[in-house]
């Protein structure tokens, strides 16, 4: 199994997580300047040649980076460089080999990002619990 981190605490460290993965798997069209990293990527976790994998999003807290409220907009400019105008949930991938664990202090976020699917709400915990929690 592969697991993939991606930071997701803004579009810049979660595009530079994403061609990380483009390019240490050599992912066709990694290396054209002009192509949409985040859909090569998505397509190719998508696909049967992909390993099985579990994609971490890390700090998905930003709603609105995931799900742009312009989503709708006709000729919006586009805010990013990928084309997606900043709607970064276009590029989490689903399929049946394949899992996604995100954490998110954001509850919107949470419900939209696991299309209210296996959602688990941890409480806050204590520094003592935390750590006993990561040693075992």
């Amino acid at each position: 199994m592969s697991i993939f981190w991606v930071h997701a605490s803004s579009p810049e460290r979660f595009h530079q997580s994403i061609l990380r993965i483009a390019e240490e798997y050599k992912i066709p069209g990694h290396d054209d300047p002009k192509a949409d990293k985040g859909h090569l990527v998505k397509n190719w976790l998508q696909g049967n040649d992909a390993p099985t994998w579990l994609l971490i999003l890390d700090n998905a807290d930003d709603y609105e980076m995931f799900f742009s409220p312009h989503r709708d907009k006709p000729n919006r400019p586009h805010s990013t460089d990928s084309g997606t105008d900043g709607r970064l949930g276009e590029y989490i991938p689903e399929c049946s080999h394949g899992s996604i664990l995100i954490t998110t202090r954001n509850k919107q976020a949470a419900v939209k990002l696991t299309r209210n699917r296996g959602l688990i709400e941890v409480q806050k915990m204590h520094p003592t619990e935390a750590s006993e929690l990561v040693v075992r």
